[in-house]
């Protein structure tokens, strides 16, 4: 129940629009959640601060990397194939 409503919190975060006050949501976010003494959810607060920037940045931006998922899709099974060699390229 405590993973729970900590992950519902950080979904609010997406709808700031003010940047100061996004960061500051997400401080206190994280904050519990690095004291929630759930793995999970603490190596999730982890990443999240490795990407800290990158994440306030949408806040300003509303840009996210959705539009590169369809490309990601169709390269993945190229990049099997040749990662496998099971394609030989002259």
């Amino acid at each position: 129940m405590r993973a729970y409503n900590i992950k519902l919190s950080l979904r609010d975060f997406w709808n700031f629009k003010d940047p100061l006050l996004a960061e500051d949501y997400l401080k206190r976010w994280y904050f519990w959640a690095t004291h929630s003494r759930l793995n999970p959810v603490i190596d999730t607060a982890k990443a999240i601060k490795g990407h800290w920037n990158g994440v306030l940045n949408y806040i300003n931006t509303r840009i996210d990397n959705g539009v590169l998922e369809p490309a990601f899709r169709i390269n993945a099974p190229i990049r099997s194939i040749f990662r496998n060699r099971a394609l030989i390229v002259e």
